[in-house]
């Protein structure tokens, strides 16, 4: 099931948190204020994609030289979009669960150090790098080799070969944790102050 939040800041010219209640895998920015009285070099429009470094943003800037009307786009590699995920006082325990490994292999070996699963415990994988294949999937846990890997029902002999990264997030005995979720839109891609945008971000979430 997709979450989608949608709405309209004015911007001050700095960093803003955009509290959106998940970290989205998509946002597209758009500049209502330079769509309106465009000039040349402004920003337009600018987007971030699951997959993308932290603070890269592709950005798009009205472009009229060359005695042409259009768009220029660029990437932006610093002061982009930044997804976060804060943690604050809980009357919970926190389900998400960070991952270090994973084999490719008939059933795949996962390591989460002191993961306090046990056999049928369910979690969805997110933020994988290499692996990406495995991102959004649901694992069941088949077998507890030892206090920090287990085994999953997940075939990964034809996936691409782990690099870094990932979050398991234990969802056979879901509980709601305390914190701030959203991404955070930097100083490449709010414009000026007083601009008005307008954003939309999107989120497949495996979870619902």
């Amino acid at each position: 099931m997709a979450r989608l939040s949608t709405g309209t800041i004015t911007s001050t010219g700095a960093a803003h948190n955009l509290d959106l209640g998940f970290t989205p895998d998509y946002i597209i920015v758009e500049n209502y204020t330079n769509y309106g009285t465009p000039a040349n070099g402004e920003i337009l429009k600018a987007s971030w994609q699951f997959g993308m470094a932290d603070a890269y943003a592709f950005i798009e800037t009205f472009d009229n030289t060359g005695g042409a009307l259009g768009t220029l786009s660029t990437l932006a590699t610093t002061n982009g979009f930044t997804p976060y995920e804060t943690a604050s006082a809980s009357l919970f325990t926190s389900t998400v669960k960070t991952i270090t490994a994973i084999s490719q292999a008939a059933e795949a070996v996962v390591t989460i150090a002191t993961h306090g699963l046990a056999v049928g415990d369910v979690f969805t994988i997110t933020q994988v790098v290499g692996m990406i294949e495995i991102n959004r999937l649901r694992a069941k846990v088949t077998y507890v080799a030892d206090a920090n890997n287990v085994w999953i029902n997940v075939d990964t002999t034809g996936f691409t070969a782990y690099v870094s990264g990932g979050k398991g997030n234990v969802i056979s005995d879901l509980v709601e944790n305390v914190g701030e979720k959203g991404i955070t839109l930097g100083t490449s891609v709010v414009g000026a102050n007083l601009d008005v945008l307008y954003y939309r971000a999107f989120l497949n979430d495996p979870i619902l």
